[in-house]
């Protein structure tokens, strides 16, 4: 008898090898079943709400599916066809990251599971939250940091085009930056201010790839010793560079094509411990214009009255801007010593603008009035300004600042113009002068309060002088014809502002006393000369002086969730208009009693509501007290009936927010209602010659509505971001037309906005931009106007950073007519690899569109606007990169 010897470790071999067949087999039979896995998630007190479960795949880490907790605490998952190993992981902002493994038997025996957890609390809370989903966004308190690499695709070339991909972040057409639905302050450079607000020179030129991390940073408040006293509704972005990037870099962009077009752009960058150093140079003829790097100055410039050239359009300037651009913006800082730093910016342009409107208008009133018109304009501005800031923070509990500020502009325009046939030229010279000087004070009383003083001066003027031929004819009210070829306008302002403040914590709560002193004075003089009778002339000579002491004080009481804050301003305003020509003074004195309130409350860190009032009584504006006639163009005329009473109004505003980065999904809606007891209101004289139009002060209570929502979401499965942003508004109006009685007009607008891009990890990505608008003007009659447009890019990437990019738009700017327009741009991008050389084929408006008609309307007239647009081409262009 043969002896068999069994080998106890073939023996063993043998039954894993068939527990490993079972496990296969059952493994092909579950892709027949469905697995539930479901459970409940707590801490060691309550079950928890919105905690994210994810399914993720133990080999490659990837996520799978992926649930939240409803408000009971409990998750439900249908896994289908299981065919790799998975596990569990829990994430909350307020907890600990858990994550549980599940048996693969388990899932294969069972049908459903149940895993309950219990989550641990987070020692730090939110002072560091990694979102684990690619790692892409850490959270620090207030700062939200993305990382830039895990945001790229190559197809990005300067920081604008990045941001458009962060979440939480927009940019509008202008360049402006958006963070969390609010418009940004400053675009910083490693934590220091270059640019102040004329952020879009860095944000429109800096070369992404010198940037390792991007800082969006909420309650930012730039005045460090009043950190922690007072609530910051401000908003930033820090742009982190790379290591070993701290030397030069920079890059030129050279571009030659068809008919001499031509662009040429430079940047330059010094950046080290002691000097941050940016210059842009740009010389171009394809329409492009940084606007944004001259800053707008509202409350501290003089204003024009004359009218220096309508260059608006819907289409970017690129289409429609026939320019010759040269600008040129230098921007430096030094750390003089350990914590005091000097800054310079200095700014300069030169341009030349051609624009051709015509222009047919039709009255919608019994006379049915139509007037045509023809212009030809060549506008020649000139652009300087320049800063100095310095900001010295040597000693702990005392800071100061001061800031310097000189702008200057001018305008030389020549102008050809047809009038319902008759043809006039004219030469318009307008220039603006600004000089501000501002000294800020800081000083740390202790722990729990600061005291703040600001001193603000400021000298701005705004000559204009307009001269025509042959004359503009004006029939006066004597019936007399009256003709017109010279106008001088002239506003003077002056301003000064001197306040302190004291804010300060009481026990957990906020409050804030500040008084101080405001003076303006506003300086106009005009003349429009009678060509025919020099004693028939149109003469003003004002000044307008407001004096303002106020006390404001607010208390905000914060709570666990939420915040109350109430206060109070009281003002003592005493207005005088001095009219020299008329030889008439008017003044009068007021005190205001102004109130606000502000209410806040947070479900959770992702969901808040806000709703603010506040009750206003504004001064009038220098523009609406002058009594003579003004000509503004070589058809429009101004002139007013004057009155110092305040514009009052109550504004009310609700806002509703719901931020989730780790879903990358967002929700603003809003609500705002303004009542005004009061405004100007315009009395329009319209013939087939002149307009004329005459501003009056009514108490007449009207009302405007504003309904707004802002939306964003991440589509994990189709790796895309969809946006959808939408805005409603109804206002009132009331004015004149002909000598009509009062016309008492409600306006509808509707704006529609929908944006889809995808980021699939393939060679095509795709981006989609729907607007719809509707504007609707009701009076006895009702006058509307609907437009669309749709923008489609496409991006076909090549190899390694090299591209394709095609954009296609349809424009049909009006529902009435059967015009539409449509635009092809292209650029073909190749960059070698290692070098430092790229090399792009610019295409623009290929279907050659030469001309677009706008179709406006109001409550008294439609009317057909036509622009030329510049011509098909195509050009070479050659980018070196340092």
């Amino acid at each position: 008898m043969n002896e068999i010897i069994v080998n106890k470790h073939f023996v063993k071999a043998v039954h894993l090898k068939l527990k490993f067949t079972a496990f296969l087999f059952c493994i092909t039979l579950s892709g027949f079943t469905q697995v539930v896995i479901k459970g409940v998630v707590k801490d060691s007190v309550k079950t928890l709400t919105n905690v994210t479960v994810l399914v993720k795949n133990k080999k490659t880490k990837n996520t799978l599916q992926y649930t939240v907790t409803d408000k009971n605490g409990k998750y439900f998952i249908e896994l289908k066809h299981i065919k790799d190993s998975v596990y569990l992981e829990f994430n909350s902002f307020l907890y600990e990251t858990l994550i549980s493994n599940l048996d693969d038997e388990t899932l294969l025996k069972d049908n459903s599971v149940t895993l309950n957890v219990v989550l641990k609390e987070n020692v730090n809370e939110l002072n560091e939250i990694l979102i684990k989903a690619k790692q892409r966004i850490t959270i620090k308190k207030d700062t939200t940091i993305y990382n830039v690499d895990s945001f790229k695709d190559g197809t990005e070339r300067t920081v604008e085009d990045l941001l458009k991909k962060l979440p939480g972040v927009s940019v509008g057409n202008n360049g402006e930056i958006k963070y969390k639905g609010k418009s940004i302050k400053k675009l910083l450079l490693d934590g220091d201010d270059l640019f102040d607000s004329n952020y879009t020179i860095a944000s429109k030129n800096i070369n992404v790839d010198i940037v390792d991390k991007i800082q969006g940073i909420e309650n930012y408040d730039e005045n460090s010793l009043k950190k922690g006293l007072r609530d910051s509704d401000d908003v930033i972005l820090n742009l982190v560079l790379k290591k070993g990037k701290l030397n030069f870099s920079g890059n030129v962009d050279l571009a030659y094509g068809y008919k001499n077009m031509h662009k040429i752009n430079g940047v330059g960058m010094l950046l080290n411990n002691k000097v941050k150093l940016f210059n842009y140079t740009s010389l171009n003829n394809i329409g492009y214009k940084n606007s944004q790097v001259f800053k707008k100055n509202g409350t501290l410039s003089a204003k024009k009255l004359i009218n220096e050239g309508n260059f608006y359009s819907i289409l970017d300037d690129s289409f429609h801007n026939f320019n010759n651009n040269f600008i040129n913006s230098s921007n430096i800082l030094f750390k003089l010593f350990k914590k005091s730093k000097v800054r310079f910016n200095l700014n300069g342009e030169v341009d030349s603008k051609n624009r051709i409107n015509s222009s047919s208008i039709s009255i919608n009133d019994d006379s049915q009035t139509l007037i045509t018109t023809t212009e030809k304009i060549n506008n020649k501005p000139t652009n300087l300004n320049a800063e100095i800031f310095f900001e010295n923070k040597e000693k702990g509990n005392l800071h100061w600042s001061y800031l310097g500020y000189y702008d200057h502009k001018k305008k030389n325009s020549n102008n050809f113009s047809n009038n319902n046939g008759l043809s006039q030229q004219s030469n318009l010279i307008s220039k603006t002068k600004l000089i501000q000087n501002k000294v800020n004070l800081t000083y740390r009383i202790n722990e729990k309060s600061a005291l703040e003083s600001i001193l603000t001066h400021s000298l701005s003027e705004a000559p204009q002088e307009l001269n025509l031929s042959p004359n503009t004819l004006f029939n006066n009210e004597g019936n007399n014809i009256l003709e017109f070829n010279n106008q001088t306008s002239r506003f003077k302002k002056q301003y000064f502002l001197f306040k302190t403040d004291v804010i300060g914590l009481h026990k957990k709560n906020q409050y804030k006393i500040e008084i101080g002193y405001n003076y303006i004075s506003n300086q106009y003089n005009s003349l429009l000369k009678n060509s025919v009778n020099q004693n028939e002339t149109y003469v003003n000579n004002t000044e307008y002086r407001i004096g303002s002491y106020f006390i404001n004080s607010g208390y905000n009481f914060k709570f666990e969730k939420s915040n109350i804050g109430l206060g109070l301003k009281l003002n003592y305003n005493n207005l005088a208009l001095q009219n020299f020509s008329d030889n008439d003074f008017i003044s009068k004195s007021s005190i205001l009693a102004l109130p606000y309130l502000k209410l806040k409350y947070n479900l959770s860190k992702m969901i808040g509501f806000s709703l603010n009032y506040n009750y206003n009584e504004k001064t009038p504006s220098e523009n609406n007290l002058f009594t003579n006639i003004v000509q503004t163009n070589f058809r429009n005329f101004l002139d007013n009936k004057i009155a110092l009473d305040n514009l009052t109004s109550h504004n009310f505003n609700m806002d509703f927010k719901y931020y989730d980065f780790y879903n990358r999904t967002s929700i603003n809606l809003g609500i705002q209602y303004i009542h005004n007891k009061n405004g100007y209101f315009f009395n329009n004289i319209i013939n087939e010659d002149i307009s004329i139009t005459t501003s009056f002060l009514k108490n007449e209570g009207l009302n405007n509505y504003n309904i707004f929502l802002n939306s964003e979401t991440f589509v994990l499965f189709l790796n895309s971001t969809l946006q959808f942003n939408t805005s409603y508004t109804i206002s009132e109006d009331l004015n004149t037309l002909n000598g009509s009685d009062f016309r008492n007009i409600t306006i509808n607008d509707l704006q529609l906005e929908f944006v889809a891009r995808t980021g699939f990890k393939m060679p095509v990505n795709f981006e989609n931009t729907f607007m719809y608008n509707n504007s609707t003007f009701k009076t006895e009659l009702k006058n509307s106007n609907s437009s669309i447009s749709n923008q489609f890019k496409s991006i076909i990437k090549i190899k390694n950073d090299s591209n394709i990019k095609v954009l296609y738009t349809h424009i049909k700017p009006n529902f009435q007519n059967k015009v539409n327009y449509n635009f092809i741009e292209a650029e073909l991008f190749l960059k070698p690899k290692n070098s430092n050389f790229s090399y792009s084929i610019l295409a623009k408006n290929l279907l050659n569109e030469k001309q677009f008609e706008v179709i406006n309307i109001n409550d008294f007239s439609t009317s057909r606007s036509y622009y030329n647009l510049i011509e098909r081409y195509i050009m070479l262009q050659v980018s070196f990169y340092l």
